[in-house]
């Protein structure tokens, strides 16, 4: 029964974050996860309906809890609502790019707040007041960088024809030069690794693999760009798969885009954050990938499953927790860069950056923050290249570091 599989979602969730001290209280707390009558009922029907809910003060914010009664609404199904990404399924009508407001967290006005997070830490202080002992497992959150890698042969010309309507000929010139050497100035992932690792850090880079129109402009299978892969590993890098356009439902597609990176190949970010609730669990299942980091906002920043830890993908398809995890991507620069998505300043970023920081470390988890390779450039979006190295700046002391597969595979192994 759905009601079931549900409770030990939650439950299996609530241990990555918290720790029982004795054997006797982690079998009392399981009378702590049960579904209400009001909220079983609902599941177990497929009620297609967007549940009531109420504003409860925990910890000093209002936090909307789903199935409002006399107790203050259901804390086990607003848990599982939010973190399978529930909203999208009863909502779902074939879609694969999915804008905020579309969203649970969008529907409730809660993108930025970890609303997950927060029915823990009221869980957790009610089996406290019952005389069960839990505790936090982890106190310093960990930042896990990403970069998607759409393109590489095009920065001489994206970046000269920006430059010339600067009347900034002397840059044109010089990306020019640099294409007729052989490099052009987006191939730059060796850079990237360069910055990060001054602040002792690494990433993960998700490569594209099929040269389109809409995917990459450079062959992954390049001596070139596999020379760079090698580099990236060598260094402690992690490098994934960006899986291209179509392969959230293409199995056979997305195996041939990883036979393509060559490999081990671990991770997952689909190509424009395109994630089909319904069916892209199994995708990624029968592509055996372990970790998957396409569930962001691509119009928003904060937090598409209202957690900040990575955690299991729920398969609606077999009505089970799914074997893959997801790491929720947070923030990336084309949200804030683009009018018609968050449309912030350049000069905003940084605040609002550091009030998510804040976020992580109130809370624990991992920050994943994409930062696409050209905007590691001083073609095009020049200053955007100086704000990354102002993000590691904030970074520094607060937060570990983490890739993609690391991040999963701790919390995975804590379950």
């Amino acid at each position: 029964m759905i009601t079931e599989v549900i409770q030990h979602y939650v439950f299996t969730h609530f241990c990555m974050v918290y720790r029982f001290i004795d054997a006797e209280g982690a079998k009392a707390a399981q009378g702590h996860f049960k579904l209400s009558d009001q909220a079983s009922t609902y599941f177990e029907s497929d009620d297609k309906s967007i549940p009531s809910s109420e504003r409860v003060e925990i910890n000093g914010n209002e936090i909307p809890v789903l199935f409002p009664s006399d107790s203050n609404g259901d804390l086990i199904a607003s848990s599982f609502y939010f973190l399978s990404a529930y909203h999208e399924y009863i909502q779902y009508k074939g879609q694969s790019r999915t804008a905020a407001s579309q969203t649970g967290p969008g529907y409730f006005g809660v993108t930025r707040t970890p609303v997950v997070n927060f029915y823990f830490e009221l869980l957790a202080q009610r089996m406290s007041a019952a005389g069960i002992k839990v505790e936090k497992k982890h106190k310093r959150p960990a930042l896990c960088l990403s970069h998607d890698i759409d393109r590489m042969n095009s920065g001489w010309l994206e970046g000269g024809l920006n430059a010339v309507k600067k009347l900034q000929f002397g840059k044109a010139l010089k990306g020019f030069l640099h294409r007729l050497r052989g490099r052009d100035p987006w191939m730059n992932l060796d850079e990237i690794a360069d910055e990060e690792a001054r602040f002792n850090r690494t990433s993960t880079h998700f490569m594209l693999c099929r040269k389109s129109a809409d995917n990459a402009d450079y062959d992954v299978r390049a001596p070139k760009v596999q020379a760079l892969v090698s580099e990236l590993r060598q260094r402690g890098s992690e490098v994934g798969v960006h899986g291209s356009t179509g392969t959230h439902a293409a199995i056979p597609i997305l195996l041939s885009d990883i036979h393509a990176v060559g490999g081990e190949i671990s991770s997952n970010r689909f190509h424009f954050l395109h994630f089909d609730i319904l069916n892209t669990p199994n995708v990624l299942e029968e592509a055996g990938i372990m970790a998957d980091s396409s569930l962001g906002f691509f119009d928003e920043i904060g937090f598409r499953t209202g957690f900040t830890y990575p955690h299991y993908l729920f398969n609606f398809e077999k009505r089970e927790m799914s074997s893959v995890m997801e790491l929720p991507l947070n923030a990336m620069d084309t949200t804030f860069r683009k009018q018609s998505y968050l449309g912030t300043t350049i000069g905003d970023v940084p605040k609002l950056i550091d009030e998510m920081m804040t976020t992580f470390e109130v809370h624990g988890g991992v920050f994943s923050l994409l930062w696409h390779n050209n905007y590691f450039s001083e073609y095009k979006f020049g200053p955007w290249k100086s704000l990354y190295s102002e993000i590691l700046k904030l970074a520094d002391g607060r937060f570990e570091n983490s890739g993609v597969t690391d991040a999963v595979t701790k919390y995975a192994n804590l379950k």
